[in-house]
């Protein structure tokens, strides 16, 4: 599992130790959130603010909702970065805000990531279901979402 928090600001790209290769089917499950305000309630999660690059060039991308499935297009690590409150400098994940501001933010993501053997993600994510369903993460809805991002 990687955190990620203000104290990893240094090294924000590089949190996850995965090397992937070609065709490996993944699922990432991010928890958690990055406040902008708390007396105002204003925050992101991490469909918007939790985002992977597969390799040293990327490109980067974030998934459809907090937890979603993929299939690797390349060989190479998979790096997970904290968007906000940053932008993005190029296509690679390359930040162009300093990174002095990432210690202003309160909060924290985790993400756990799981790298699929030859069953594939539904027969992992049946098992987990019928091992018990933490939290409502694998609901009817939820689980059928990420069932079809791996598809595409």
């Amino acid at each position: 599992m990687a955190r990620i928090d203000r104290a990893d600001v240094e090294r924000i790209a590089e949190l996850a130790r995965l090397e992937l290769a070609p065709d490996d089917r993944v699922t990432i499950f991010g928890a958690g959130r990055a406040w902008l305000s708390r007396p105002l309630d204003l925050w992101v999660g991490p469909q918007f603010q939790l985002w992977a690059r597969v390799g040293d060039a990327g490109p980067i991308f974030n998934g459809p909702s907090d937890h979603h499935s993929f299939v690797s297009e390349r060989a190479g690590r998979l790096s997970l970065g904290s968007y906000f409150p940053g932008q993005w400098g190029d296509p690679s994940g390359r930040v162009s805000t300093d990174l002095g501001a990432y210690r202003a933010i309160e909060g924290g993501l985790a993400a756990a990531v799981l790298v699929w053997g030859d069953a594939g993600p539904e027969a992992g994510l049946d098992a987990v279901a019928a091992a018990g369903d933490v939290a409502g993460l694998l609901d009817a809805g939820a689980y059928q979402k990420l069932v079809e991002s791996e598809a595409h």
